[in-house]
């Protein structure tokens, strides 16, 4: 009965984090270099770079600790229907700057 119970509670802590249920850490840290970022500092960093004149934050945001950044959602001002945006937040260096992240074919 245990293990049936450990693992209902394994899979439904994977539904929360694959729904985005899970809030995104309070840090993010670079797994090579080890320095750190605050969720809000990297908000603050996006506030004052193209990303603010590009789009509007989302609350969406995850780590990438193998490249030290914080990739924070961005609504664009300009829609792109082939396009899904991020501020990307490098936290040794405080830079942001927008990754369109775009699929498929351009239209002439």
């Amino acid at each position: 009965m245990r293990k049936i119970i450990l693992v209902m509670v394994f899979l439904f802590s994977v539904f929360l984090f694959l729904s985005g249920c899970v809030p995104p850490p309070d840090a993010c840290t670079d797994k090579e270099t080890g320095a750190t970022m605050s969720l809000d500092d990297a908000r603050s960093a996006a506030a004052g770079s193209e990303c603010a004149e590009k789009g509007m934050l989302k609350d969406k945001a995850m780590c990438n600790e193998n490249t030290g950044t914080w990739w924070i959602d961005l609504s664009p001002f300009d829609e792109n229907p082939l396009c899904n945006p991020a501020c990307v937040i490098d936290v040794n260096s405080g830079t942001a700057s927008v990754n369109w992240r775009c699929t498929g074919l351009v239209p002439e």
